[in-house]
């Protein structure tokens, strides 16, 4: 009875872990660049900063 109860522990907790890497750290940014008259800036250079670590992507 024990090792039953143990094996069916094992696969629920295992069973938890996908709903736990939802949470990953990646992301996507789209959007367009536009100059103050609506105009569209292409091959502009893009910097985003993560102000709770400084990280800097281009």
């Amino acid at each position: 009875m024990l090792r039953r109860l143990s094996a069916i522990s094992l696969l629920l907790l295992f069973g938890l872990f996908p709903t736990a890497w939802g949470q990953a750290n990646t992301g996507r940014l789209d959007g367009t660049v536009q100059d103050p008259q609506g105009a569209y800036l292409p091959g502009v250079k893009v910097e985003v900063v993560n102000t709770g670590t400084t990280d800097l992507q281009t």
